[in-house]
């Protein structure tokens, strides 16, 4: 039920923002909503993806690509190091697509400490980029969408 109200906001809220993918709209409030949960632990954070159910139309495409320790070399090309730095624990990856043939990719990145996701979030946008009402700190840019919360950032 949360879900269906969340996709008539942000229906709504795409029609007033042409530039702004339904795509990345609909996923924010899927992560909104997930990032609020406390520190996986030890388990694979996997477990923080959308649900079929939860994206209705929109379908995943391949396999979460999970990524713990210097996994995170491969998983990103470059600037793996920094998160190493500050304290990187796991991260996922996974795209979706729906039938229209739009898509999105989302990454989500374990840190050990609060302060190691805001340290890498620092790095992560142009910070030219729409404050938007997600997270701490999300920033809506030409692209993308990065926040950070918790353990967590997170980019679509």
């Amino acid at each position: 039920m949360i879900y269906q109200t969340l996709y008539q906001h942000i229906e709504q809220h795409n029609r007033a923002m042409k530039k702004i993918s339904f795509t990345v709209i609909l996923t924010l409030q899927f992560f909104a909503f997930f990032v609020a949960l406390d520190s996986t632990s030890n388990k694979n954070i996997s477990i923080l993806l959308p649900t079929s159910e939860e994206l209705m139309e929109w379908k995943p495409v391949g396999r979460p690509e999970h990524a713990v320790g210097d996994d995170l070399f491969q998983l990103i090309n470059g600037g793996a190091e920094i998160y190493h730095e500050y304290g990187f624990k796991q991260a996922i990856s996974l795209g979706f697509k729906n039938k229209n043939q739009k898509s999105f990719n989302l990454e989500i990145y374990e840190m050990l400490t609060p302060t190691a996701a805001f340290g890498v979030y620092t790095f992560k946008p142009s910070h030219n980029g729409k404050p938007i009402s997600i997270g701490n700190d999300g920033l809506l840019e030409e692209y993308y969408v990065n926040f950070w919360k918790g353990h967590y950032v997170v980019t679509v």
